[in-house]
């Protein structure tokens, strides 16, 4: 089974096999994705909404990318001249990545692998590497100083960070933004933000500034990955370049259906109520995995970043044959070593089945 995983993997270049990719090719049935991250809480939500949108938007062309954006700006208060709505977050980080060349940018590591693989083929590329005796958080003073140094044109952060969960605070990301000169800019990955029980976001200090980048996947937050669906809140000049760049109709009908749905008040509330019960679940979950003999480091994202006192290579493949339970093997990032599993939250019943799994695992090799 390890070379026919290590096939796939190479197969889809920075990412993870799909669920579907894995059953199909090593007959496997996966009954819990703890790989792929996003809310199961809010998923019955999203299908019944959908539910009556279906046939109506799958008989038009969807709208526009502007008048999609008319929504998000209503419902995160912001200025929708400034928004874009993209085929998921990752549409928009490779839109990003491609309209800067030549730059000097700085990423911490570890991070997650699309940003540094992609950057630096056309750009000089400098890292600033964690350390797991600070749980691979940022130390505010030492990463200013390292960005004064250096003199980058771009700054990449993670805000909660892939894959170690860490959080910078809204003051912490003024602080590193202040220390910017208006031709530097910092730019803002928040997908994983909705997961943390405190507000971290900084879009609406951002609508004062041309020279900070939010970007924010929608589809993992509403637990509905297949919608493909994220924005980003950026300078008019850096959505200008995109916007000429795009495709007319990168957003299906179902997905701006959706968009519409963050205008109603009912469909928020009812969300809110399951983005709480979740991060609620999240949190005893952390609980649980702490009574295991494995490191587990603390997450202000939807996951866990765990290191066994076991081979994690070989622990990633008995869960995945034996419980088909999937999970983010990540012997490939850099900044890293190879000993470390990504784990999602999922449900309060299957978080419970990975933690037997993991007991049964571990105790086997004590």
């Amino acid at each position: 089974m390890k070379r026919e995983l290590q096939i796939l993997k190479t197969t889809n270049g920075l990412h993870s096999p799909s669920v579907s990719e894995i059953e199909y090719n090593l007959n496997l049935k996966i009954e819990i994705d703890a790989c792929f991250l996003c809310n199961p809480y809010s998923q019955e939500l999203g299908y019944k909404w959908l539910d009556k949108d279906v046939k109506k938007q799958l008989q038009y062309y969807p709208p526009s990318n502007s008048f999609l954006a008319k929504y998000i700006g209503n419902w995160r208060n912001l200025d929708p001249s400034r928004i874009i709505v993209g085929n998921g977050a990752i549409e928009l980080i490779y839109s990003l990545i491609n309209i800067i060349k030549n730059k000097k940018v700085v990423i911490p590591i570890p991070s997650f692998s699309t940003y540094y693989e992609l950057f630096e083929k056309e750009n000089h590329l400098i890292y600033y590497q964690l350390y797991p005796e600070n749980e691979y958080k940022i130390e505010l003073d030492d990463f200013v100083q390292f960005i004064e140094v250096e003199k980058p044109d771009y700054i990449i952060l993670i805000n909660p960070s892939n894959p170690s969960g860490k959080m910078l605070n809204v003051g912490e990301l003024k602080t590193i933004h202040e220390k910017l000169n208006i031709h530097q800019t910092l730019v803002i990955d928040e997908s994983f933000i909705d997961f943390s029980d405190i507000d971290a976001s900084i879009e609406h200090y951002a609508a004062n500034y041309e020279n900070i980048v939010i970007i924010r996947s929608l589809s993992k937050d509403f637990g509905l990955p297949g919608l493909r669906l994220g924005y980003s809140f950026l300078p008019h000049s850096i959505k200008d370049q995109l916007t000429n760049s795009s495709y007319p109709w990168s957003i299906n009908g179902l997905a701006a259906a959706f968009c519409s749905y963050l205008n109603d008040q009912e469909f928020i509330e009812k969300y809110d109520e399951c983005r709480i019960n979740y991060i609620h679940d999240k949190k005893v979950f952390y609980k649980q995995l702490q009574t295991l003999p494995v490191k587990v480091y603390n997450s202000s994202a939807n996951f866990f970043l765990i290191k066994p006192d076991v081979c994690a290579e070989d622990l990633f493949i008995r869960l995945l044959n034996k419980y088909g339970i999937y999970t983010r093997l990540l012997n490939d990032k850099i900044g890293l070593d190879k000993n470390y599993l990504r784990i999602a939250s999922k449900t309060k019943i299957e978080n419970q089945k990975i933690i037997n799994a993991l007991h049964a695992e571990l105790s086997y090799n004590d």
